[in-house]
């Protein structure tokens, strides 16, 4: 198995649904672009909109609202366009990509080099770390300590892991049953400040440095305002130095309302457990 070919391939899977996110929102954001004129101390903000093969402005800076909006639909038409541009090259790099698994490495190897036992071959790339026991222990004593958590609507968090934390929903029951599985501490919805506005990532994970990882799962993708929000919050995280290539997962349900326990597992597996 290439753990780095699988990475990039799910670094195109999180950006082409990046761009349908962009695509469901810019469906049910208002017409027309953004202009604006300086005059003065005064901006003045402009709609324009093309009507029967022609350009009409009108000036909207008592519609706040709508201003926001349009800058919004820039902002994701650029998204749009950055995603596209980052896609074709991801698909020239899959196109090129020499493999990196162990078995196709050894079977490139010399003659000479195939007769050595595979064992002694990849001995180095056996974990060596003996701090690893001690760290975990630091790890479970961080996520068992007390912190501030999201207390919004408690009354949503109706389902109860086998540890005893309530969570919101049953995608999040099956992610927070594997993490218990593979051993690794975390906090659920610590919250975190970003801009003077307040945020609460799914799950906080600490890595073997101690920095944190944060996992956001997603559903109800078929609500347009869900959308909405989650957009919002993926640029306020990405403002932050939040982003899925440094310190961020974000999984989704599927478009049935299931979720992919091999795409859960593989973040577990081939992204936290690597950085513990």
């Amino acid at each position: 198995m290439d753990i780095y070919r699988e990475q990039m391939e799910k670094v195109k899977l999180e950006m082409m649904r990046l761009s349908d996110q962009c695509e469901r929102e810019l469906s049910i954001l208002p017409k027309g672009n953004l202009t604006h004129r300086v005059r003065g101390d005064a901006t003045y903000y402009l709609q324009g909109v093309h009507q029967d093969g022609k350009l009409i402005r009108r000036g909207i800076n008592k519609e706040p609202e709508l201003v926001a909006k349009l800058a919004r639909k820039d902002y994701l038409i650029k998204t749009q366009n950055a995603v596209s541009k980052n896609l074709t090259l991801l698909n020239r790099m899959l196109m090129n990509y020499w493999p990196l698994d162990p078995e196709s490495l050894l079977q490139q190897m010399s003659p000479a080099g195939k007769t050595v036992p595979v064992q002694q071959i990849l001995q180095g790339m056996i974990d060596t770390d003996t701090n690893i026991d001690q760290r975990m222990k630091q790890h479970r004593k961080w996520a068992q300590a007390n912190y501030q958590q999201n207390t919004f609507r408690p009354e949503d968090k109706k389902h109860l892991t086998s540890s005893g934390i309530w969570v919101r929903s049953k995608s999040e029951v099956l992610i927070a049953e594997k993490l218990f599985d593979y051993g690794i501490p975390f906090r659920y919805e610590q919250l975190i400040q970003i801009d003077g506005q307040w945020y609460a990532p799914d799950f906080t994970i600490q890595d073997r440095e101690f920095a944190l990882i944060y996992w956001e799962h997603a559903g109800m993708m078929d609500d347009p305002k869900y959308v909405r929000n989650h957009t919002l919050k993926m640029s306020k995280y990405q403002y932050a130095g939040i982003v899925p290539w440094k310190n961020l997962i974000v999984t989704y349900d599927k478009d049935d309302g299931g979720i992919d326990m091999e795409e859960i597992n593989f973040y577990i597996r081939h992204i936290i457990l690597k950085r513990l």
